[in-house]
């Protein structure tokens, strides 16, 4: 469902220009709350934006759709929240993604995809109830192939609320929700102690040599707490 992203805009203003249309066919007119000189710097900055996320450069695009979101309130800002928050989830950060959907949709509840994102974010942040009551939102705004993806994810969201129940949440660490989800898998006794080969120096960029020092403590650490 996730398309925000797929959006570009141009704005209706004597001096506005259309400005790095992707996606001609779903281009979107607006009317302008700032000045014209702002609103379309907020969308250059934009669709700047998504250019960089369609070649998977999400900290690039969030880096100029956080500049964007500096000007707020313009008519973009909707767009640009929306555009954060799937970015953030991307990013492996749903508790962020959350807060910008909650700003794009106080910029423009009718943006009803965001309500079905919504649910997405709260699974990963395990804020079950609160993606369940954003999907049954989605669900009263939809029909059809959507409304049923959606109670379908409505269903998972249940099961997983159930499987927390399984464990305490003072445990300290993750294995027993694994255990619950049956997603715990352990190495055949015999096949221990495992063999691991940590390269010591290497070309990639960004290569640190004491990276190395710290991923043998990590794995020390590991071994310590099995």
């Amino acid at each position: 469902m996730r398309n925000i992203r797929s959006k570009s805009i141009a704005i209706t203003s004597a001096v506005a220009l259309i400005l790095a249309i992707i996606f001609p066919c779903q281009a979107k007119t607006l009317r302008p709350i700032k000045d014209p000189q702002t609103e379309n710097e907020v969308i250059q900055l934009y669709n700047r934006a998504l250019k960089y996320s369609k070649d998977d450069r999400n900290v690039y695009a969030r880096i100029l759709l956080e500049k964007a979101a500096a000007y707020d309130p313009t008519s973009v800002s909707p767009y640009v929240h929306a555009a954060l928050s799937e970015i953030y989830h991307d990013l492996g950060n749903p508790e962020r993604a959350i807060q910008e959907a909650l700003v794009a949709l106080r910029y423009d509840p009718s943006m009803t995809n965001i309500y079905y994102n919504m649910g997405l974010y709260c699974k990963d942040a395990r804020r079950y109830q609160d993606g369940i009551k954003f999907l049954n939102r989605y669900t009263e705004m939809v029909s059809g192939e959507k409304r049923t993806n959606a109670l379908a994810l409505i269903e998972s969201l249940k099961r997983e609320q159930e499987k927390l129940k399984e464990f305490g949440s003072s445990d300290t660490d993750y294995l027993s929700q694994l255990m619950a989800e049956s997603a715990a898998h352990q190495w055949d006794r015999s096949r221990i102690p495992l063999k691991v080969y940590i390269q010591p120096s290497s070309s990639a960029r960004g290569f640190n040599p004491e990276y190395v020092q710290i991923v043998r403590n990590a794995f020390i650490t590991w071994y310590q707490a099995s």
